[in-house]
């Protein structure tokens, strides 16, 4: 099932969280989280154009860059069709603002800078499904699905890496 979080146009003016902390956070015993994995589409329906996306409305690529920093394991929750925007938003958030991103897959030129930013998204999200009881290869493999079989491996890879790594350190 499905569930819309409608994000209001002031909390992306202001950078606020909001409830997103509380209702996303690490505080969610296992079975909640589990419930919402990948369940989670974030709207913007006041920030809304026809005919544009949603990352051309002022302060959402920012507000969406604020959101993945305070919430890292964010990923684990969103849904991760294409379609669902997720990938590209959290793509767009960890670009700097002067690349310019062409609207067809993949969002944004896949070079090292932001492939390790990626990478650190994918790893916590991996992490959280992992302390929540979840086998972590298929939540990062649907947002994965559409890049390059070979970026994709090695995204895998550096995530084994880093879940290995803090694995040995607990």
């Amino acid at each position: 099932m499905l569930r819309e979080l409608d994000i209001p146009a002031d909390w992306v003016a202001e950078h606020s969280l909001g409830a997103l902390a509380e209702i996303l956070g690490s505080g969610l015993e296992p079975e909640e989280a589990r419930e919402l994995q990948g369940t989670i589409l974030l709207a913007f329906p006041e920030l809304e154009v026809e005919d544009a996306s949603i990352f051309s409305s002022p302060g959402v690529v920012e507000w969406l860059a604020m959101v993945h920093r305070r919430i890292p394991h964010l990923l684990y929750f969103l849904e991760p069709s294409p379609m669902s925007g997720a990938f590209e938003g959290l793509m767009r958030a960890i670009v700097s603002p002067e690349v310019t991103v062409p609207p067809d897959p993949p969002p944004i030129p896949l070079t090292p800078q932001p492939l390790a930013k990626l990478s650190t998204h994918l790893s916590a999200a991996s992490a959280f499904g992992i302390d929540n009881g979840d086998d972590w290869r298929p939540i990062i493999g649907r947002f994965l699905a559409p890049l390059d079989a070979e970026v994709r491996t090695g995204l895998i890879e550096v995530v084994r890496h880093d879940l290995d790594d803090l694995s040995r350190a607990r």
